[in-house]
C-alpha cells in the first residue's frame, strides 16, 4: 500500500514540476512579447485595446495532464453582454467568456479541428520552451490574422 502512495506522490510531483516549467517558459518567452505588442493584464488573461475592439488572450492550463490551450478572441470596445444579460466591460471580459464566433483556440483549424491543446509534460525545460515558441509562431500566423479580419469587418 505504501508503495502505491509513494508512486502517486512521485507522479504528482512530476506533474507539478512540468507545470512550473511551462509557466516559466511562458513568462520568459511569450508574456514579454505580448507586452511589446501592447497587451496588458496578468496571467492567464491578457487584453490589448485597439481602435474599436479589444484583442484578448486566455491561457488555459490543465495541470493534471500536462496540457495547455490558448484562446484568442475579440470584443467590442463597449464590452460584452453574455447570454444571461449580464454586461461585462471590455477591461474585464476574457476570451473564453465570448460566444464561439468571437474566439478561436490557437492551433485549431475550424471547422475541421475546432479544438487544440499543447502537450507540455516532459522532464526537460526545452520541451516547454518548444511549446512557448510554437505559441509565439501561432500568435503571428493565426491570432493576428483573426484579430485583423474582425477589426476590418467591424470598421
Amino acid at each position: 500500500m505504501n508503495e502505491r502512495i509513494r508512486e502517486r506522490q512521485r507522479l504528482h510531483e512530476q506533474k507539478d514540476a512540468a507545470h512550473d516549467r511551462m509557466l516559466c517558459a511562458l513568462k520568459e518567452l511569450v508574456i514579454p512579447k505580448l507586452r511589446e505588442a501592447g497587451f496588458r493584464g496578468s496571467f492567464p488573461h491578457f487584453r490589448c485595446k485597439r481602435q474599436k475592439q479589444w484583442d484578448l488572450i486566455t491561457f488555459q492550463i490543465h495541470q493534471g495532464n500536462g496540457w495547455l490551450a490558448v484562446n484568442v478572441g475579440y470584443c467590442d470596445a463597449a464590452g460584452f453582454t453574455n447570454i444571461r444579460g449580464k454586461h461585462v466591460s471590455a477591461e474585464k471580459v476574457r476570451a473564453d467568456d465570448l460566444p464561439p464566433q468571437q474566439w478561436i483556440r490557437l492551433g485549431s483549424h475550424p471547422p475541421q479541428i475546432a479544438d487544440h491543446w499543447f502537450e507540455y509534460e516532459s522532464e526537460e525545460h526545452a520541451a516547454c520552451e518548444g511549446v512557448a515558441s510554437r505559441i509565439l509562431s501561432l500568435l503571428q500566423s493565426q491570432a493576428e490574422p483573426f484579430w485583423r479580419e474582425h477589426r476590418s469587418a467591424d470598421q
